[in-house]
């Protein structure tokens, strides 16, 4: 399917764009720990993309496709969130490594690569799970949207955006900059603000999401919120 190829196709792009920017603000390219989460995050992506291809194909094809049915405010979360994840935390990143402005101890490369292992196994699994894990936050009236409840979902409602706390909790450790958090702290903000806003959404929107919600009780981390 096209939509599927470009799907994979753009994922692949953004994960070597992101290494050529992290590295040009860098001004060299021999740093360790800039090539080893890299490689890291890039094969942990063709994992995950081909693990998808075989359980869900349909969602690489879904996520593919430009909604008109967005909600508002999630457009202007997901562009900050887009800019922060995919420019400015490399680009900080980068300057911090050509200025030495900062530095993390090596040893916490070794928990930084298990919490960004850790955030593409929890992002993986969920959208095996959920056929509805669209990039924009909607109610699918046109796939005749239904609550997923198995999974990652048993233990939290929103794991796919746990899952990207985790990811940018887990790139400065390995990448070794403290300058990085800066960036990383909003998209942590953004995630906790779009979790809130697209529960109540579905809580408002989604049928079966309110019953589901009582069973499930925490949004976001478990015995937390």
């Amino acid at each position: 399917m096209a939509g599927k190829r470009s799907y994979i196709l753009k994922v692949i792009i953004q994960d070597i764009l992101a290494a050529v920017m992290f590295f040009l603000f860098a001004g060299r390219i021999n740093h360790v720990r800039g090539w080893l989460y890299f490689i890291i995050y890039l094969i942990s992506t063709v994992l995950g993309l081909v693990y998808l291809n075989s359980k869900n194909p349909e969602l690489l094809v879904e996520r593919d496709k430009t909604r008109n049915n967005t909600k508002k405010w999630d457009k202007a979360l997901l562009n900050s969130y887009l800019f922060l994840a995919f420019f400015i935390i490399y680009i900080v990143g980068g300057l911090d490594v050509r200025f030495t402005g900062s530095s993390i101890s090596m040893v916490l490369i070794y928990p930084g690569i298990i919490i960004i292992l850790l955030s593409s196994f929890l992002l993986i699994w969920s959208m095996k799970e959920n056929e509805y894990f669209e990039s924009t936050a909607r109610i699918q009236h046109d796939r005749e949207q239904k609550v997923c409840d198995t999974g990652p979902y048993t233990l939290i409602r929103h794991p796919g955006y746990l899952s990207i706390i985790l990811w940018s909790v887990g790139v400065p450790l390995v990448i070794g900059s403290f300058y990085m958090y800066f960036p990383s702290m909003g998209i942590i903000l953004i995630m906790v603000v779009r979790t809130f806003l697209e529960d109540e959404m579905l809580m408002e929107e989604l049928p079966g999401y309110s019953e589901y919600s009582k069973i499930v009780k925490y949004r976001l981390i478990p015995y937390i919120w």
